[in-house]
């Protein structure tokens, strides 16, 4: 028996015994008449009672037999009402509590009942392993309700209803949701994979399936979600209906579990909305995702595929190319250039064959989101499926595709992430096209100018790079030894220290050195950190170094301590008694600690990008004092600063400048407030100051400014404003080193480099590329790169790595390991339902 079926049967019981206080009443009353139809009902509601325990139970429990002494006994009194006295009453009110316990002790659960409601019939891999363990369990009914929904309109509201409840793999015994009332079977466990309720912009399930409403007809509501994800979480994907009501959420993995409690915490915290997500701890349970463990299941022979697509194949490579929600709202019509550009690619190739699937929502996203641009995408779709020389993939079930292909290519989404499981090669498409012929365009971030050269790090792949610095001609000099291939940001910094080169690791393992006169590379350990305050600390640990006598110094983004190295005794210490301080003060554990530093004698001056405090670092005393500098409410804080010799500048995400005094309070003295506008994040970065300027350069904004450090005016400066025409999701600016009363800036989106002089106005620009034999060396390098990632991640598409390097290597004779693919997805669908399971018998 089930537990609700056991309250139904003790609540039934309750009135039962509610009715003899009334029958009391009644009699001492005189009300005969009344007693005997009293009398009457709680014979029919003794025989219901029965006949429901035998229906669940079957004949012969001592339940029943008590429920029939008690009907005999209800039949006799009212046979002799007319002689009765009022102790009959006890009587009853004893028979009743025996029929009670005897419910209690003989019908201990045994049997549970989970109804699981997916709503698109694409994302049911999410519950499908779950569903696999249930059934086959013989004390769990497990009932596969597929939920409608609505596609909304432009105007947002919703339009004509949707089910997909005949498109579920045959094996799956589908319930339609008609013949399932819900709240009349109150199941013991109800799984969901959606949780936005009336909260999604595209589309939304049936009101009747929101979230809080199910938590109402069932003992435990549990949310899978229907995505995985590579690195974190956004936090909109946590604050939402489905979270806040669920009594258990299964993530992927611990570290993607943390993101949820921390941002829960915040989110509480801020709102003083205290519990509001139930016990935290408890609620977010690391599971691993069934999605996982299905997509290492699927094998090619699993499907039969159609005639037609069949023939396609034959003996050709095949990729897999997925578009997808978020692509497309950002990319627009450049977007559907993109779109156009790759199909045009592969209709003129006869080795490879295009699979491409479009995200299930991507027709509703158009209609509800890009109204203007939808008769445009249909016509590309309408092209592609009449054209015949690719397969158009429409069906529910995207494994399919992901067992048939050979590599993937297209935008970055939860199917990247799963496809990266199984080890075959992954490229992110950019929505930027990269023409064959377009070359290397250098990017970087981390400009050190000597007498002679310019040195620096290629912004996306492992390498090091010289550059005269009358040419521009740049020159590979090699990579860092037992660092990944391909990989951006490896270093985010360098600096010159008695003769050598020191790089500071932001995604790279350990720190660099490189002596420029013997061109060798030598790496330099750092101890692991005791704690990690971010998801993404393996790609942002340490992000600027700074040159101070014999040592240098890195500082940290998410590594916990500030890090010296002395060059002459090879020693490393580690100082970190400014963390504690800076933590209590955090305001977000999405920023990490410094962005950017000043160096005013011996001392680092470094503003936290994580709270309205500034941190003072002697390099003498090895001793940080902590400044409080409350500002603003902008939980991004501090991104940059710079010195005029009399004052200072800080500037916070939100674009806000503040003037303070150079001296050891930094008293405020002007406020400069940029309009807000649109920007992600950060407004302004970096910020240098040069001849009586403040110089602002666009991150998130989309105009360069400077400030008259004298008269506090603000003026555009437009010789910086060109890259913000440009489109893209990089920085504006990547680099921007002053150098003899010079700019020199590294563009993120058009990749220009660019020298300028604001006393003359001269300016000078290219786009720094390298000689033919280095490219043939970096393509060589570059050739294999998707299978040299690690194990589940991938590359992103640049004019470094194009559509037709992953192409090559297709046709190239590269094998998978079977070593590369994890097998620790096994059993996750099982577990999660042994967990659930337990808990709900208890």
């Amino acid at each position: 028996m089930r537990k609700h079926q056991q309250k139904q049967i003790l609540n039934l019981i309750a009135t039962l015994s509610e009715a003899n206080a009334e029958i009391k009443r009644l009699f001492l009353c005189g009300k005969t008449s009344h007693v005997l139809k009293l009398l009457e009902d709680c014979q029919d509601g003794v025989v219901q009672i029965g006949e429901f325990i035998e229906s669940v139970d079957g004949k012969g429990t001592q339940t029943v037999a008590l429920l029939e002494e008690y009907h005999e006994s209800l039949y006799s009194i009212a046979v002799g009402i007319g002689t009765a006295d009022a102790n009959f009453v006890k009587r009853l009110k004893k028979q009743l509590l025996q029929i009670e316990n005897s419910v209690r002790r003989e019908f201990i659960q045994d049997r549970i009942e989970i109804a699981f409601l997916p709503y698109k019939a694409s994302m049911w891999d999410s519950l499908e392993s779950i569903w696999l363990a249930a059934k086959d369990d013989p004390r769990c009914d497990a009932y596969v309700v597929p939920i409608p929904y609505f596609d909304r309109l432009p105007s947002g509201v919703l339009g004509q209803m949707k089910y997909e409840g005949h498109q579920y793999p045959d094996y799956v015994p589908v319930v339609n949701y008609r013949a399932y009332d819900i709240e009349a079977r109150q199941p013991d466990i109800i799984f969901i994979h959606n949780p936005y309720d009336d909260g999604n912009c595209i589309t939304s399930v049936h009101p009747d399936y929101y979230s809080d409403k199910l938590k109402n007809c069932t003992e435990l509501l549990c949310y899978v979600p229907y995505f995985v994800v590579s690195n974190d979480v956004q936090e909109h994907f946590v604050l939402c209906s489905g979270v806040i009501n669920a009594d258990r959420v299964f993530i992927q993995s611990k570290e993607v579990r943390d993101t949820y409690v921390r941002i829960c915490e915040e989110f509480e915290k801020e709102h003083k909305c205290k519990g509001s997500f139930g016990n935290i701890q408890s609620k977010f349970i690391a599971s691993g995702s069934p999605k996982f463990e299905r997509v290492l299941h699927t094998k090619r022979e699993n499907y039969n595929l159609p005639e037609d697509w069949q023939k396609l194949i034959g003996n050709k490579k095949v990729i897999f190319y997925n578009t997808s929600i978020g692509a497309i709202l950002q990319g627009n019509e450049q977007y559907l250039e993109k779109l156009r550009y790759v199909l045009d690619t592969f209709r003129n190739r006869s080795d490879v064959v295009l699979w491409w699937r479009p995200h299930p929502l991507n027709e509703a996203t158009y209609q509800s989101m890009r109204p203007h641009l939808f008769e445009a995408y249909e016509q590309i779709v309408a092209d592609f499926r009449c054209g015949g020389w690719g397969i158009y993939d429409n069906t529910p079930d995207f494994h399919c595709a992901i067992a048939w292909t050979d590599g993937y290519y297209g935008d970055y989404s939860s199917l990247a992430t799963l496809y990266a499981a199984t080890g075959k090669p992954v490229l992110i498409q950019d929505e930027i096209i990269a023409m064959p012929g377009d070359g290397f365009e250098l990017m970087f971030e981390n400009l050190y100018c000597d007498e002679k050269y310019f040195w620096f790090t290629e912004y996306r792949f492992n390498s090091l790079f010289k550059m005269d610095k009358e040419s521009w001609e740049a020159q590979l000099i090699g990579t860092f030894p037992n660092e990944r291939m391909y990989h951006k940001r490896l270093y985010s910094s360098t600096a010159e220290c008695n003769g050598k080169l020191y790089f500071a690791p932001l995604a790279a393992s350990q720190i660099a050195e490189f002596t420029p006169e013997t061109n060798e590379f030598r790496k330099i350990s750092f101890a692991e950190p005791q704690r990690i305050v971010s998801n993404s600390y393996n790609e942002a640990k340490l992000i600027k170094v700074v040159a101070v006598g014999n040592s240098v110094y890195f500082l940290p983004y998410f590594y916990p301590a500030i890090i010296c190295y002395d060059t002459k005794t090879n020693l490393v210490e580690y100082f970190d008694d400014w963390l504690d301080g800076v933590e209590r003060l955090r305001s977000s554990n999405i920023a990490g600690y410094f962005v950017d530093y000043e160096l005013e004698g011996t001392k680092l001056v470094l503003p936290c990008a994580c709270a309205d405090a500034v941190v003072i670092f002697d390099t003498v005393t090895k001793v940080s004092v902590i400044y409080t500098t409350p500002s603003n409410d902008n939980k991004y804080k501090y991104h940059g600063l710079c010195n005029d010799g009399k004052d200072y500048y800080f500037v916070s995400a939100d674009g806000t400048v503040v003037k303070r005094k150079m001296n050891s309070q930094f008293e405020a003295i002007s406020k400069i407030e940029f309009s807000v506008g649109d920007f992600q994040n950060v407004a302004f970065y970096p910020m240098r100051y040069l001849v009586e300027y403040v110089w602002l350069f666009p991150y998130g904004k989309n105009h360069a400014m400077k400030i008259n450090t004298i008269t506090n005016e603000v003026t555009s400066v437009d010789v910086f404003n060109e890259e913000c025409k440009y489109e893209g999701t990089t920085q504006s600016y990547l680099e921007v080193k002053v150098h003899n009363k010079k700019f020199y800036a590294m563009t993120g989106r058009s990749h220009r480099f660019i020298e300028y002089n604001p006393v003359t106005g001269n300016i000078r620009e290219s786009k720094i590329r390298v000689s033919e034999t280095d490219c043939t060396h970096i393509e060589k390098m570059l050739s294999v790169c998707p299978l040299q990632q690690p194990y589940g991640s991938f590359v992103v598409e640049s004019n470094i790595y194009k559509l037709e390097n992953l192409l090559e290597l297709l046709n190239s004779d590269y094998t998978i390991s079977v070593e590369n693919i994890n097998h620790t997805f096994d059993s996750i669908g099982t577990s999660i339902y042994e967990l659930v399971k337990k808990e709900v018998m208890q």
